[in-house]
């Protein structure tokens, strides 16, 4: 189904995955505040992320007789993905504080001021897409296959960037850049490793 998927329609993935931000983090011409917004964003789409996995766990019945290695597999990635966001959260704000970065939503004490957080219309339709497939009328494979959609999008998209980079493995640390190094220093490096890849392979293997 993954490859099939892939070959339905090429311009639009190329699209989705090739905009013109994505050059320009890879180029170092991202500002800081384009940055924080764009993290602030995704932050918003992690929170939305969990809910959408927790949905997608309730629909697996471990009690079940049908219970069998594929729908453990299936309950061991999806535990894995929770691990993976929390982490991620985690890495954003350590990110946010050592290259001082302001997060919308935030006070100057770091703390959130929830009435501050409103999504952009795009992240509203990632928001309104997650629960779309993990409602209770949705099927798990619908929920399985928009994962692996939207998180194959997404390594493609920032391997993208990382294309622009010169020597992306040497120690350049990118400090003159207008955010000072955090994209082209840890946020496309994270975005692109290798045990992100092989999570995304490991969604479509189901």
């Amino acid at each position: 189904m993954t490859s099939w998927l892939l070959a339905h329609d090429p311009p639009s993935f190329h699209r989705a995955t090739h905009p013109p931000f994505l050059r320009a983090a890879g180029q170092g011409k991202v500002p800081k505040l384009l940055l924080s917004q764009y993290l602030s964003q995704d932050r918003l789409y992690g929170h939305a992320y969990i809910r959408f996995i927790g949905q997608l766990l309730g629909k697996i019945r471990l009690d079940s007789p049908d219970h069998n290695n594929l729908t453990r597999r299936i309950s061991d990635m999806l535990i894995d993905a929770l691990v993976n966001i929390r982490r991620e959260l985690a890495f954003f704000d350590d990110v946010v504080e050592r290259y001082k970065l302001q997060l919308e939503g935030r006070n100057s004490h770091g703390s959130e001021i929830h009435s501050l957080l409103r999504p952009s219309p795009i992240t509203r339709a990632y928001i309104d897409f997650f629960a779309s497939v993990s409602n209770p009328g949705a099927s798990l494979l619908e929920g399985l296959v928009a994962l692996w959609g939207t998180e194959k999008c997404y390594h493609e998209a920032w391997l993208y960037a990382k294309s622009f980079i010169p020597n992306p493995s040497t120690t350049e640390t990118y400090r003159g850049d207008p955010d000072a190094g955090a994209l082209r220093n840890d946020l496309v490096p994270n975005w692109t490793s290798a045990e992100f890849g092989q999570f995304v392979q490991a969604i479509g293997g189901l």
